[in-house]
């Protein structure tokens, strides 16, 4: 496992974290699982409808079907048991360009039948997906260093939806995910270290319960990353 550290985290090659998503029930001749197929939908008012696939950890806006809709729709790759909106004080928002952050714990396939009360046994690789929200100035000052034109701006535009963050776990996938209430995230001090989105608690499918301790997604970032791919991240889980 190539695993790079900055600062006491950790993050994995787009290929080796890859593993850790979710992926279908068929088996390649080289003896690993397909990724999930697209998912195909007709989306738009009743009557004129347009049809359109989502790929695994993609995202677009209702607004290209439906206008003035402030709705989006994302794909996680498989059945969801776990999600939960990160609490933002109000006097952070602006600080964070109005960027929401939605955790979310996909299971392991499409087919997966978690039985309760029924310990996996670890290593089980799954994932926690961190998305983000936010207007389109947010993530352009994200991308380029440079502040976004939110001044003025009370709430998001209709802006963007993506994955930002990959959690690669191996305690199997999240019956349930929950983010510890405010105040969250990190204040901006002058400490060298990335900044903690918040406190993210959940139960799993080997029966444990772990806390996380969130970075934001925005100062982890490796030296030349492609904004448009998420970073796939191992962190050190606390158990209670």
């Amino acid at each position: 496992m190539s695993l790079f550290s900055m600062d006491g985290l950790f993050w994995m090659q787009s290929v080796e974290g890859s593993t850790y998503l979710p992926t279908d029930d068929i088996i390649t001749e080289e003896g690993n699982f397909r990724p999930p197929p697209p998912i195909p939908c007709y989306f738009g008012p009743f009557g004129s409808q347009t049809a359109r696939t989502t790929e695994m950890l993609s995202a677009f806006k209702m607004a290209d079907f439906i206008p003035n809709s402030s709705a989006h729709v994302f794909n996680a790759g498989a059945p969801v048991w776990g999600i939960d909106w990160c609490p933002l004080h109000p006097d952070t928002r602006k600080e964070n360009g109005y960027r929401y952050y939605l955790a979310v714990g996909p299971l392991p396939s499409p087919s997966h039948s978690p039985e309760i009360g029924i310990r996996v046994q670890r290593p089980s690789k799954a994932c926690i997906q961190i998305w983000s929200f936010g207007s389109d100035a947010g993530y352009e000052s994200a991308s380029t260093g440079r502040e976004g034109n939110t001044h003025g701006a009370s709430e998001p535009n209709s802006g963007r939806m993506r994955c930002d963050l990959v959690i690669c776990i191996d305690c199997g996938p999240a019956y349930e995910l929950k983010w510890c209430p405010l105040p969250s995230p990190s204040a901006q001090t002058a400490f060298a270290g990335p900044k903690k989105l918040g406190l993210l608690a959940g139960t799993f499918e080997d029966g444990s319960f772990a806390i996380f301790a969130i970075p934001d997604p925005k100062d982890i970032a490796p030296p030349n990353h492609d904004y448009s791919e998420p970073h796939h991240s191992f962190l050190i889980q606390f158990y209670g």
